[in-house]
């Protein structure tokens, strides 16, 4: 376990001395009382740990009178941290404890808590007590990060190492979580974002084949139809796109084809609830959360409800799609009936897009990207962009050679959250919340909105929301595919073909299983200088 004092105290009642406790010392109960901060009844303290971390707290006490308690409240804002769960803030214990009252003897070495955070408040009742430490206790994966990033660009290199430190954070139980804080659990359909930054960062990555198998349960009940399904129906299909991706990087082809019977499940599922007009009518439709409607009636909800059908039917046609030609590829052709069949039915049906980006970016790669859909998704800059779906966004406006605009969007739009306070990417995030924000690590100033009191939907309301979110990594293999221009496409073989807008400099190392691969760009008005290392194995052609 390693352990992190905290960067500085925000606020705390009159407590002399109090500033002692970010002094990185020996984490020791010491009979030798010296530098003991005294505390009496009602003193409080709120600390900044500098960034949001998985874990609790640990606390060493020598001296304290009877029936002492103290009050823990963790928070990925301050606002949070000093909270109270009630409907009207939307704070909660769910999924972890982050609001506790405890009890600590004299001479004690405990630790609480177990959740995603950066600020602690503490509450102290009783007559006195004598305090020695306070650290927050570290549950984060070790493993080395091998896909080093850097650029000309600060802030396109802060955007990266905080899209890093989110995935690193929700690495867990060999799987990957959601969120920290709240949503600590392994969804199949959102992993996609994750297991691609993964990729492009590790080169351990047990966590690809470990959330596919994990998952086959929660396939099983949703197409089986069973009342203990509690995912989407469509993160079927993204099951199906992972297990893909795994065979594009490592080429498996035994694994991938163990799962026959599950895939033909899984289209058998899908076929069955799709009419002759081609709509996708599964008990739990579903592309992202800003997308999804509310069914409040609104003429932005009728947008909600037609976008997400035809955001379904394009995520469905491009699974299959896909799907179709990686079979070819193993020369498996017993699905190929029921793929053209199917195929064939989608294709006839409606692609029209009225708003948004991530079903307008699902029609593009299912071949149907329109010129109403195009505009869609190109203009508005960040307006529209979403941390859930942000990789297939921004990969299809590099698809459309929109690099610039691409490069620009996701600039403003992480660097949005960061200019919050942010260092981890969140869970939902619209541009627009930035308009009179206050952040999250500044008490609330006069005047100012606490968007994180604010703003949310669904099941991630005010507080409730998660301010680190695995999603949120899917900046990653978009700058790597697209900016870089790295892409593997075959077993040892790869392309680079980079598209550097208006940056200078870029290096970068991609982690693989024996070696890496070591890129240096220069950027001389268009003109590039590519410098490779690669192992003798590798396959790299360099495309300029």
């Amino acid at each position: 376990m390693r352990y992190m004092f905290a960067k500085r105290i925000i606020e705390s009642s009159n407590i002399k001395d109090v500033n002692s406790l970010l002094k990185e010392d020996y984490l020791q109960v010491d009979l030798a009382i010296t530098n003991d901060v005294i505390l009496h009844d009602k003193d409080y303290i709120i600390f900044d740990f500098g960034k949001e971390i998985s874990g609790g707290i640990r606390i060493l006490t020598s001296c304290i009178s009877k029936d002492n308690k103290v009050r823990i409240r963790f928070g990925e804002s301050i606002s949070e941290a000093c909270s109270e769960i009630t409907p009207e803030s939307g704070a909660t214990n769910d999924h972890s404890t982050r609001d506790m009252v405890v009890n600590l003897p004299f001479l004690s070495d405990l630790t609480f808590g177990q959740t995603g955070f950066r600020f602690v408040r503490l509450d102290f009742s009783g007559e006195f007590w004598m305090i020695q430490h306070i650290a927050a206790a570290l549950d984060i994966d070790e493993r080395e990060e091998v896909g080093i990033f850097e650029s000309d660009d600060k802030l396109l290199n802060d955007i990266w190492n905080a899209a890093s430190y989110t995935l690193r954070l929700n690495l867990h139980n060999g799987l990957i979580w959601d969120g920290v804080k709240r949503d600590r659990l392994c969804w199949i359909g959102d992993a996609y974002n994750e297991i691609k930054a993964l990729i492009c960062l590790y080169d351990k990555q047990e966590e690809i084949a470990n959330i596919i198998d994990f998952s086959v349960p929660s396939i099983d009940a949703v197409i089986k139809r069973k009342e203990t399904a509690n995912i989407p129906s469509t993160y079927c299909l993204w099951w199906i796109l992972i297990l893909i991706l795994k065979y594009e990087h490592d080429f498996d082809k035994e694994y991938l084809l163990s799962y026959r019977k599950l895939i033909l499940d899984v289209i058998n599922y899908f076929n069955e609830c799709t009419n002759e007009n081609g709509d996708i009518l599964t008990a739990r439709n579903f592309i992202d959360w800003p997308s999804h409607p509310l069914y409040d009636d609104t003429p932005e909800d009728e947008f909600k409800k037609s976008d997400e059908m035809v955001g379904v039917r394009a995520l469905t046609l491009l699974t299959y799609k896909k799907l179709k030609e990686t079979l070819y590829k193993v020369n498996e052709h017993s699905f190929d009936d029921v793929l053209t069949s199917s195929i064939n039915l989608l294709d006839k049906a409606n692609y029209d897009i009225l708003k948004f980006k991530q079903c307008a970016a699902f029609t593009y790669f299912a071949g149907k990207g329109s010129k109403q859909n195009i505009d869609v998704l190109s203009n508005g800059g960040a307006n529209g962009l979403s941390t859930f779906q942000s990789y297939y966004i921004l990969a299809a406006l590099g698809e459309l050679n929109l690099y610039d605009i691409a490069l620009d969007s996701l600039k403003e739009y992480y660097g949005g959250m960061l200019s919050l306070g942010a260092t981890t990417f969140f869970e939902d995030f619209d541009i627009k919340w930035l308009e009179n924000a206050n952040r999250i690590d500044e008490p609330l100033q006069p005047g100012k909105i606490d968007f994180h009191l604010t703003y949310g939907q669904f099941c991630y309301k005010k507080l409730r929301h998660s301010l680190c979110h695995g999603w949120g990594a899917g900046v990653i293999p978009y700058i790597v595919e697209y900016v870089i221009g790295l892409k593997q496409v075959g077993k040892n073989e790869f392309t680079v073909s980079p598209h550097m807008s208006y940056l200078k400099h870029i290096s970068y190392t991609y982690p693989l299983e024996n070696g890496r691969i070591f890129l240096e760009i220069f950027n001389n008005n268009g003109k590039l200088d590519i410098k490779v290392s690669c192992p003798e194995n590798i396959k790299l052609n360099v495309i300029k």
